[in-house]
C-alpha cells in the first residue's frame, strides 16, 4: 500500500557515476548492509538487484559504488511503499534470470563476472540480438522487453546513487551547505574564460 506522505526524495537511505556496462570492473560483492532484510521482493529477486546495482554502478578507487550507498535497500523501499513499480521490478529481475539460465545454465547473480558482462552489453544495446558466446545464433527471446527493463532500472540506480551521501560528494556537490554569503561563482581556468570570450565576441559581430 502506498503512502502519499512518502516520496522518494524524502525517503532515508544511505544511497555516481553510471559505468558503461563494458567498462564495469568485477569486484567482491559486498557484505549485505547490517543485514538488511527486504520489504517488498523475496530474497531471490533481491539478490539479482544487488548484483545488478554492483555492476551498473561499482565501486573503485574514488569512492564506493551503489551496492555501498545502499542502491538496492532504497529500491526495495520505494517500491515497498508503492514509488517504485513493484511488477515491473519482479518481472524484470525474473527476465534477467531466466535468460541467464537459459544462455548460460545459472541465474544472474551465478553467473560468471565475464558472463554478466556479456548479458548487460547485450541490453545495454551494444551487442546485437545473438546469444552471447556464440552458444546460439537464435535470437533472446523477449529481448526488447529484457531492454526496457534494465533502462528503467539504470534510471532508478542512478536516482538512488546520485540522492546518496555517497553520490552527492563524489562530483563535489556543494548546493547543500549553508553560507553566510554568496560569493559567485568559481572562476573559470584561462582556456575555458578565452574561449568564452571568443565566443561572446563572435555573437556580437
Amino acid at each position: 500500500m502506498s503512502s502519499p506522505e512518502l516520496s522518494a526524495r524524502a525517503l532515508p537511505h544511505p544511497i555516481a557515476r553510471i559505468a558503461s556496462v563494458a567498462d564495469a570492473k568485477t569486484e567482491t560483492m559486498p557484505p549485505q548492509q547490517d543485514l538488511y532484510q527486504p520489504k517488498c521482493l523475496d530474497p531471490g529477486h533481491y539478490r539479482t538487484l544487488r548484483v545488478l546495482c554492483q555492476v551498473i554502478i561499482p565501486a573503485d578507487e574514488e569512492c564506493g559504488g551503489a551496492v555501498e550507498a545502499g542502491v538496492p535497500e532504497w529500491i526495495d523501499t520505494l517500491a515497498s511503499h508503492g514509488l517504485a513499480d513493484k511488477t515491473r521490478l519482479m518481472g524484470g529481475l525474473t527476465w534477467i534470470d531466466v535468460a541467464a539460465t537459459h544462455i548460460f545454465g545459472n541465474s544472474f547473480p551465478a553467473c560468471s563476472s565475464a558472463q554478466q558482462k556479456e548479458l548487460l552489453d547485450l541490453l545495454a544495446g551494444t551487442k546485437d540480438g545473438a546469444f552471447p558466446c556464440g552458444q546460439s545464433d537464435g535470437a533472446v527471446p523477449g529481448l526488447s522487453y529484457g531492454r526496457r527493463f534494465f533502462t528503467y532500472l539504470r534510471s532508478l540506480a542512478a536516482d538512488g546513487f546520485f540522492t546518496s551521501k555517497i553520490g552527492m560528494a563524489y562530483p563535489g556537490y556543494l548546493g547543500n551547505k549553508w553560507r553566510p554569503e554568496f560569493t559567485g561563482c568559481p572562476p573559470l581556468p584561462d582556456e575555458q574564460a578565452a574561449s568564452n570570450a571568443a565566443a561572446k565576441e563572435t555573437e556580437e559581430r
